[in-house]
């Protein structure tokens, strides 16, 4: 959960949000996690984290403000919190990206 101007987000995945992030970074979600042994680069995190963001509406952020948000909190909570948060958001949202059976 993030707190963003007096307001509660939190990141929420689903199919449709991982194609339009994948369409953006033109990187498979598991290629860009694999690539670096689940440490995205600043530029993927940001656009993760602005994909994701959705308020307690079921509401997603403009990703514009998704991004400019990315890059404040990573400032403020450091890139691994970050990281770590993008990749629990979706081994929980999208448990058939993880599954090898």
């Amino acid at each position: 959960m993030f707190k963003i101007n007096e307001k509660n987000y939190e990141l929420k995945y689903g199919i449709k949000r991982i194609e339009m992030i994948e369409a953006v970074t033109e990187m498979p979600v598991m290629s860009s996690l694999q690539r670096n042994k689940g440490m995205l680069s600043i530029q993927h995190l940001k656009v993760y984290f602005a994909y994701g963001l959705q308020d307690t509406d079921g509401e997603y952020i403009d990703i514009n403000k998704g991004m400019e948000q990315a890059e404040k909190l990573m400032e403020a909570e450091g890139y691994i919190k970050l990281n770590m948060a993008i990749v629990a958001a979706l081994q929980r949202d999208c448990a058939f990206l993880f599954q090898t059976d």
